[in-house]
């Protein structure tokens, strides 16, 4: 019987095989110590003996048996999180179990599914082709070249990596996250650069396992765990990824909104990505509602721009969902944080593209300038400063010079904190009062009849005079 040397149906390029892919290969042993999975190991040691003793043949059998069972057990790993993937290890099992072909199979399903790269598929495709001309005694001798080629590739590009990013990376992961300092800062742009670095090593189909594990860290007695695992699933609603919006809309958002513990939660996550409020039921829109809205009467934080404050959150709902839905669905929420925090920027400058929240908004404002009831001018009149920045985003001239005029009506009535920025004719909040002068400028008598109706002049000259100083 003659023999030949061994070609492979998808052809080797034999100075790839002599020169990239053998560069730095001295010692064949060597390669081993990066097999992630140990119990691999000596399949792959005595592949390399059969090398060391000319049974090439052996060494790409050996090689390529290893290489399907490592696949396999890292596709099972992923069919614990993931249906797709379930599937194709339940059809892999039954094939293997009825003693029927199945790697060509899973190769191809593992490519169609996303699992597997291009430039792997080829090499497993040229591997197979290679094992299956070496399998049978038909004579044709594989030759050392051949075996090296199979025995590296195996290694360097398969059982070397975590071909799947499966459980494994994901439970690495949490133990790196339980870390006190994993999270060296509490701003969220710098979480999100941090979860983003994270999640890298993470395959799409391991995050509803990831967002699985964190949330039973987020629920642990464990504080420093507990709060990064917190942390954590912000930064991912921060990088509004379609991707992992779906998830944490369905396994983070949904189960806990009908706990009033989890409001707190669920307002940082949503202030981080309002859209993960979209879809939602006509009922768990309700539940998340009225979390919010309770959430936000008892609230007592402080700096506005924090995700868990009531203002940050209503803006960014108003910003990703829109007007309407906000309107339709939270009313009771925007209301709530109208009454507590309406004068705070964060707020009323998430409306610049919301005209009838916007005209809620201003009507409120104005009602409170000019109210007869002392406290309610009165705290008016002291957040002036903070209002002062509306003049360039929401405020209309008009609007402007009809609070102006408000304030001043009620410093006639005896609101002491109206009168004192009365007396300062309005120093501290120099927008509002430019934007007040232009509207006066350019509509002097529709200027005049407010004033007049008033009752705080009989012209415009003697108001702007008194209370702008001009």
């Amino acid at each position: 019987m003659s023999t030949v040397s061994l070609t492979p149906i998808v052809p080797i390029n034999q100075n790839e095989i002599c020169g990239g892919i053998m560069s730095g290969l001295a010692d064949m042993e060597e390669l081993l110590s990066l097999i992630s999975n140990k119990d691999f190991v000596e399949y792959m040691r005595e592949a390399n003996s059969c090398y060391n003793v000319g049974a090439y043949r052996g060494c790409i059998v050996m090689s390529y048996i290893t290489l399907f069972d490592d696949l396999r057990l890292k596709l099972d790993e992923l069919a614990k999180v993931n249906s797709e993937a379930k599937k194709v290890a339940l059809e892999v099992k039954k094939r293997a179990n009825e003693q029927e072909v199945f790697e060509t199979y899973m190769a191809d399903q593992l490519k169609a599914k996303g699992l597997l790269e291009e430039k792997k598929y080829q090499r497993l495709s040229m591997i197979r082709d290679l094992r299956n001309k070496a399998a049978h005694p038909s004579g044709v001798l594989a030759t050392a070249e051949e075996a090296r080629f199979v025995y590296r590739t195996v290694i360097s590009e398969f059982l070397s990596e975590a071909l799947l990013k499966t459980t494994h990376a994901v439970d690495a992961l949490i133990e790196r996250v339980k870390k006190s300092n994993h999270f060296p800062s509490t701003n969220i742009n710098e979480i999100i650069e941090i979860v983003d670095a994270d999640c890298a090593s993470i395959h799409d189909l391991a995050v509803p396992y990831l967002v699985t594990k964190l949330l039973q860290a987020r629920d642990s007695a464990q504080k420093t765990a507990s709060q990064n695992a917190e942390r954590f699933l912000v930064g991912m609603s921060g990088m509004k990824s379609n991707e992992y919006r779906s998830v944490l809309r369905k396994k983070a958002l949904e189960p806990n909104c009908t706990d009033s513990d989890a409001a707190p939660f669920i307002g940082r996550i949503i202030a981080a990505d309002g859209q993960l409020l979209a879809g939602l039921s006509k009922t768990n829109k309700a539940r998340v509602c009225k979390l919010l809205t309770d959430q936000t009467k008892t609230s007592k934080v402080g700096v506005t721009t924090k995700l868990s404050h009531p203002a940050r959150q209503i803006s960014e709902l108003v910003s990703s969902l829109g007007e309407t839905v906000v309107s339709d669905s939270y009313t009771a929420f925007f209301e709530a944080v109208l009454a507590k925090y309406p004068y705070s920027p964060v707020f009323y400058n998430g409306l610049q593209d919301a005209p009838k929240l916007k005209k809620t908004l201003i009507s409120d404002w104005l009602e409170d300038a000019g109210s007869s009831t002392f406290d309610i001018a009165n705290a008016f009149a002291k957040a002036l400063p903070e209002v002062d920045e509306a003049a360039k985003t929401i405020l209309t001239p008009k609007d402007s010079f009809e609070i102006i005029v408000a304030v001043c009506r009620a410093a006639d009535t005896g609101a002491w904190s109206a009168k004192s920025v009365q007396k300062s004719k309005f120093s501290d909040c120099p927008e509002l009062v430019h934007s007040a002068r232009e509207y006066a400028k350019k509509n002097k008598e529709s200027a005049k009849k407010k004033v007049v109706s008033a009752l705080l002049a009989t012209n415009l000259k003697e108001f702007l005079a008194e209370n702008l100083g001009t």
